[in-house]
This record gives C-alpha cells, sequence and structure tokens, in this order.
C-alpha cells in the first residue's frame, strides 16, 4: 500500500510538469457553432458552444460600418449640365467624432476585440481618427481655422484613446493604430500652435504654454489612464500633460482635482516608470497635496483619507 502511494504520488508530480500548447481559435470564422475558444491537439472531444448574440451583434455591426457605400454628387460641368459622379466610401468616414468615440466605447466597454471584424473596426475607427487630427492640424498650420472651433470636443478624443488603449492591451494588434492616433493628438495639441513645452521649467505660469489648458481633469486623467494601459511611452505628450496637472495642484486651480484622480496619475507615472523633470516636480506636488488634504479632514473626521477618497483601491495606486 505504501509503495502504490508513492507511485500515486510521483504520478501526479508528473502530470503538475506537464503543459500543453493551445491554438486559438477565431470565433469570426465560424457560422452558428464553434469550437471552444481554444483547441488541445490532445483533447478530441473539444465542446461545442454556441456564439452569444452579442457577440454576433457587434460583428455585424462591425461588417457593416467598415462597409462601402455609394456616394452621389452632381457637378456643373461647362456645359452648364449637370454631371453625376458616384463614387465609394466607407461608412466610418460619414461618422461624426462623437459617433466614432461611442462606438468604440461600445466596443470597449463590452471587451470585444477578439474577433476579426471588431478588431478592423477598431483600426479603422483609430486610423480615421488620426487621419483627421492631422487634417486639422495642417488647417491650423496654415492658419486656415481662425475663429473655427473644432468639430471635436476633447471628450471625444480622451473616450476614443481610451477605448483603443484598453483593447490594444489584450490585442496587440491595435499597437500600430493606437500608436498613430496618439501621434497625431501630440501633432494636433503640441506641434502646431505656440503653445510649446519647456521641458526644462518646473512650473507653467504662461497659459500660451498649456495646451491642455481647456482639458477637463476627467479627459486628462483618461488620457493618462489610455497611455498608462497602452505601455505609450509618449514623452512629449506625457510631459505636457503632468506638467498641466502639476501647475492645477500647486495653483489650486478652480479646476482642482479629485483625490482619486491624482492617485490615478501616480499610478500611472509608475507604470510607466516616469521620473526627473516635470515627472518629479508632479511627483512632489501631488504627495504634498494629498497630505494637506489629509490632514485638513482630520480635524472632522477619524479616517482622514477615507474622508477626502483614498479608499482600498487609491491606497493600493498610491
Amino acid at each position: 500500500k505504501q509503495q502504490q502511494q508513492q507511485q500515486q504520488q510521483e504520478d501526479e508530480n508528473n502530470t503538475e510538469d506537464t503543459f500543453t500548447f493551445e491554438q486559438w481559435v477565431d470565433i469570426a470564422q465560424k457560422n452558428d457553432t464553434v469550437s471552444s475558444f481554444y483547441n488541445d491537439d490532445d483533447n478530441d472531444d473539444n465542446e461545442i458552444c454556441e456564439v452569444s448574440p452579442v457577440t454576433q451583434f457587434f460583428d455585424a455591426v462591425a461588417t457593416y460600418l467598415c462597409s462601402y457605400a455609394p456616394v452621389t454628387t452632381d457637378n456643373n460641368g461647362n456645359d452648364n449640365k449637370n454631371h453625376i459622379t458616384t463614387t465609394q466610401s466607407l461608412l466610418v468616414e460619414e461618422m461624426s467624432w462623437n459617433e466614432i468615440a461611442n462606438v468604440a466605447w461600445a466596443f470597449a466597454s463590452h471587451g470585444h476585440c477578439r474577433t476579426e471584424q471588431s478588431e478592423h473596426l477598431m483600426a479603422t475607427l483609430a486610423n480615421e481618427a488620426a487621419l483627421r487630427l492631422q487634417k486639422e492640424a495642417i488647417a491650423v498650420a496654415k492658419n486656415e481655422k481662425i475663429g473655427i472651433a473644432p468639430s471635436f470636443l476633447s471628450r471625444d478624443i480622451s473616450q476614443l484613446v481610451w477605448s483603443i488603449g484598453t483593447l490594444q492591451s489584450d490585442n496587440f494588434r491595435l499597437s500600430e493604430s493606437l500608436a498613430s492616433f496618439v501621434d497625431s493628438i501630440a501633432l494636433y495639441w503640441l506641434g502646431t500652435t505656440q503653445k510649446l513645452i519647456d521641458s526644462e521649467s518646473d512650473t507653467l505660469t504662461n497659459e500660451r504654454n498649456r495646451p491642455f489648458l481647456d482639458w477637463s481633469n476627467t479627459d486628462l486623467v483618461q488620457l493618462a489612464i489610455s497611455l498608462g494601459h497602452g505601455r505609450m511611452d509618449h514623452q512629449v505628450l506625457l510631459t505636457a500633460l503632468f506638467q498641466e496637472a502639476t501647475y492645477r495642484l500647486e495653483y489650486n486651480s478652480r479646476r482642482c482635482f479629485q483625490e482619486w484622480e491624482v492617485s490615478v496619475l501616480l499610478w500611472v507615472q509608475a507604470r510607466l516608470y516616469l521620473k526627473d523633470g516635470s515627472y518629479e516636480q508632479f511627483t512632489k506636488t501631488a504627495v504634498r497635496w494629498l497630505r494637506q488634504r489629509s490632514l485638513s479632514a482630520s480635524a472632522s473626521s477619524a479616517f482622514p483619507l477615507q474622508q477626502i477618497g483614498i479608499r482600498d483601491q487609491e491606497k493600493a495606486n498610491l
């Protein structure tokens, strides 16, 4: 009996040391039923699971938006006769900024980017947004947009980059599209106006040097989270972002951050290993600001950290 127990223990140990390679099966290549997401070569009896209606719906939306639609235009010729021209354009190209941001947010919230259709749609949305920003940047550089408000809001940009960044963290194939979009953001806000960043300055007192002056705290934090999730070490963009955050903390701006937002920004710093220069200045300012807020709350509460919104998640970030 003792020998049997010893042999059984050896068999269990051998089993623990054995691992198999699995092959991913794209559910987009199936119709109504698919094999399990992973096919084990050693297992011939794969379970069959049906594609959920939600997955089919998202795939149908992605397929439709990435399709071409005829566009008919009437042009007057030199002979004063109307000439009808029909061209093909992607439906994505006809979408507004708000629609692009909301569609991307829906896919990211659902976590749906594992099929070929959804992946293609997310890349198309990012590339379309990058192209539009580049065109806007060129127009601004040529002084063609003086007195004309942009066709997008900062919320559209932050929501879109958050969506693509969140999905990219689980799908590396979106990395190139995300990088192109982030470069376009930097080009528009940092490369085409006189709002240049001096990375050596400790503080920003001139509004001309604040490219994110009109951004809300929520949008700034969402942009930072997006860069953190996507591990986008875009130094020019990050420097401008953290300098703006430092300014708002130091000068008690009317756009004051919430405590949990400051903890998130510190988490982004740690994830991207941002230190020295403007980043170090933000770290010192943020810690001092949080300490002052905590001391002020201790006068009226026995739990000052909880009083100012620093709970378990925020403590973990810090």
